[in-house]
């Protein structure tokens, strides 16, 4: 498999993920709006495991797809370090979706998904109902974890 593959796969994945998240937006975006609480819930309470197999998934497939270019001795140096690069990349992410979905529970908040990319991070939360006082503190936990700015951290509550 050469490395234009890889790529082709990688975004074929990306742009499942992104569709995924859209569709949640897009039924968010559809409800009546209520002033308080500040969001209410739009998706059935598997839509978070399922979105963490889907992850999960996808991420040991490209690990495993990272990993099989490093071990042919016919890659190019560069693309090595690329691929090399690129799985430093996933294994840190994962690390950082694990700690931050273990500090928001602790924080009280029930079901956590978290998944983080270069330039952002979706949360989604299981609850009944997120208000704006749970919300900043998701944004700023998140924040403050990734790095991320708050325009590219989206929070996504998903009913119990």
């Amino acid at each position: 498999m050469n490395w234009l593959d890889l790529q082709a796969r990688r975004r074929v994945c990306a742009s499942a993920l992104s569709l995924l998240l859209f569709a949640l937006v897009c039924a968010i975006l559809c409800l009546p709006r209520v002033e308080e609480p500040a969001a209410q819930v739009t998706a059935p309470a598997e839509t978070v495991d399922q979105f963490r197999l889907s992850r999960d998934q996808l991420r040991a497939q490209e690990c495993d797809q990272l990993r099989k270019l490093l071990d042919d001795p016919a890659t190019d140096s560069a693309i090595r370090a690329r691929a090399q690069e690129r799985l430093m990349n996933l294994m840190q992410w994962a690390e950082t979706e694990a700690d931050l979905e273990e500090i928001l529970e602790k924080r009280g908040f029930e079901c956590v998904l978290v998944s983080v990319h270069q330039d952002s991070a979706n949360v989604l939360v299981r609850t009944d109902s997120l208000t704006q006082a749970d919300a900043a503190l998701i944004l700023e936990l998140t924040a403050r974890q990734t790095g991320l700015t708050g325009g590219a951290i989206k929070i996504i509550p998903v009913e119990k």
